[in-house]
């Protein structure tokens, strides 16, 4: 046996499967269909969000029933819970190292690819499952750029598989992992460079809008914006949506050896969770 025209012969099949294919990752593994939900968002797909009901769309922005999905080296990105802040950032990019470098001068690296997580997180991340759902790419259209793409009908995963502790995900795909007490706080400080390759998401633009709409005098960036929301007592940090009751809610970080039947979806406090849904949902069941 030709082992080494094997070899070739199974690296073309996984290529032109991988280009074959648009990918998307949900912590719902038995959906059975993806059905266009409302976005706003820029003509050239810039930035976009999902508009709740009753929402009006930003000043500028299209509206449309979408479905997205990506190409497959996107896939670590989305292997982490919906709620979980995240940045990712490419360190092979002169500006980018030298912006980390300068704003964590402690922290070293090993690899070129690094991924910030939030440290009060980390038990809910190792113990988050997901499934990523590859689809037909002649059913999608490009979303600006050449990552991620849409479709404007009801589309059908070709293939499916589960996954489970992103963490192991992430490292045996290249990334370096670092977690961090206050990644909204990073956030904020990289966004003080130009030119800086970085991708994030999770409740930074909830911070955002937060901040643009004021903020008590004492607080110098997003990290004391997030740190003065919380449950009653004395705890800082955000609340855990899924443990209301009568006005009262859990911290969003469980303690060591707490056990909740569902994972946290965190706001700044009690009164943002009602009516809150998770952010990003983009997936719907077929219908009984």
């Amino acid at each position: 046996m030709n082992t080494k025209l094997l070899f070739e012969n199974w690296r073309s099949f996984i290529l032109l499967e991988t280009k074959k294919f648009l990918y998307h990752a949900s912590p719902e593994h038995d959906i059975e269909q993806f059905s266009p939900r409302k976005f706003f968002h820029k003509s050239d797909f810039s930035h976009s969000g999902k508009l709740e009901k009753d929402q009006e769309p930003p000043e500028g922005y299209d509206v449309s029933d979408l479905v997205f999905a990506a190409k497959k080296k996107t896939m670590p990105f989305y292997s982490l819970p919906r709620d979980v802040p995240r940045i990712l950032l490419d360190l092979k990019d002169r500006d980018t190292l030298k912006a980390i470098k300068e704003t964590l001068p402690g922290f070293s690296f090993v690899r070129k690819q690094v991924v910030f997580l939030p440290e009060e997180m980390k038990q809910e991340i190792e113990e988050h499952s997901w499934t990523e759902y590859a689809f037909d790419k002649s059913e999608f259209e490009k979303a600006g750029g050449d990552v991620e793409f849409v479709s404007r009908k009801t589309v059908i995963p070709a293939e499916k598989k589960k996954y489970k502790n992103p963490l192991n995900y992430l490292k045996t795909r290249g990334f370096e992992v670092k977690f961090i007490s206050d990644i909204h706080k990073l956030y904020d400080s990289l966004n003080n460079y130009d030119n800086i390759v970085m991708d994030a998401e999770g409740d930074f633009e909830d911070l955002q809008e937060a901040r643009k709409l004021g903020k008590p005098s004492s607080e110098t960036n997003l990290g004391d914006w997030f740190k003065r929301k919380g449950a009653p007592g004395k705890g800082g940090g955000w609340v855990d949506c899924n443990t209301c009751r009568n006005g009262k809610c859990k911290p969003c970080g469980r303690q060591e050896g707490e056990k909740r039947s569902k994972y946290p979806r965190c706001r700044p406090t009690p009164s943002q969770c009602k009516g809150y849904k998770r952010r990003g949902d983009n997936l719907q069941r077929e219908e009984q």
